[in-house]
């Protein structure tokens, strides 16, 4: 069965959206870049290549009046797409509405789970492609409900590019509220603590840098080029406040270098 083309585009085909603010552009841009970059150097050299997207929505995005591809369809319509996807989404209206968009699509898994319950039959899956696979893994929680266990576990999938959505006020939010065991299974220890009660007055930059050490374990490389900023996209509201980064990690220099292309055009608002 062919899939309605209408699905795929960024119009209002009457089916579920999820409502996002302004700042999703960037995260979204970011990814189409990343994606395209990626696509257009690896086609022809691996058979396989994954997508995997833990917290995918429906596929289409309300910001204001306009209707925008999700991160789903911005990976399967992007030129050289990979061939294989693994879509996770908790709301099964949400889940239903994408099923129905990517109809007809080959290759596609998309599950109806909690994200910490499914991560492992995702990766496996991953894993068991042969031959071996080239794979983006893209994890866009609203809040911390991504926990530390999850994102290792996706971490251990050999060849795996990925992006993180790093929510800054969501930590500072429950710091705040004094529910710390929600952060320590966001970060998977209670390291973060210390760290933070040493330095106040970076309190996004020293977190942000602790995660990324952390997934130095799985050997990606976290080491930050004194001469070039960080690499990160970082989302501001109106108020100009903080609420998430964008993070990238690769065990690659050149998945590294592809971050740097697409961070470099996505052009975000800077923190000051």
């Amino acid at each position: 069965m062919e899939p309605n083309t209408n699905y795929l585009q960024p119009v209002d085909d009457g089916l579920p959206v999820r409502g996002s603010q302004d700042y999703a552009r960037y995260k979204l841009r970011a990814l189409e870049l990343y994606v395209q970059i990626t696509n257009n150097a690896m086609h022809s050299r691996w058979q396989n290549r994954a997508f995997i997207d833990l917290q995918a929505g429906p596929g289409k995005n309300r910001i204001g009046t306009e209707i925008v591809l999700g991160s789903p369809l911005i990976a399967i319509t992007a030129p050289h797409a990979a061939n294989h996807f693994y879509f996770n989404e908790l709301d099964v209206n949400l889940a239903n509405a994408l099923r129905t968009r990517l109809t007809g699509m080959d290759r596609t898994s998309i599950y109806n789970k909690d994200v910490n319950e499914v991560v492992g039959e995702i990766s496996r899956a991953v894993m068991n492609l042969h031959p071996r696979s080239l794979n983006i893994a893209f994890m866009d929680p609203e809040g911390l409900e991504l926990r530390w266990d999850t994102v290792a576990k996706v971490a251990e999938v050999p060849r795996t590019d990925l992006i993180i959505n790093f929510s800054s006020q969501g930590i500072l939010r429950n710091y705040g509220a004094g529910n710390f065991q929600i952060i320590d299974n966001f970060f998977g220890s209670s390291e973060w603590r210390v760290i933070l009660d040493r330095n106040r007055s970076q309190p996004r930059r020293v977190l942000i840098d602790h995660y990324l050490e952390r997934l130095a374990a799985f050997g990606y490389k976290t080491d930050v080029d004194p001469d070039l900023p960080p690499a990160e996209i970082v989302a501001k509201n109106s108020r100009n406040s903080e609420l998430y980064s964008v993070i990238f990690a690769s065990r690659h220099d050149l998945g590294s270098k592809f971050w740097r292309q697409a961070e470099k055009y996505t052009n975000p608002p800077r923190l000051l």
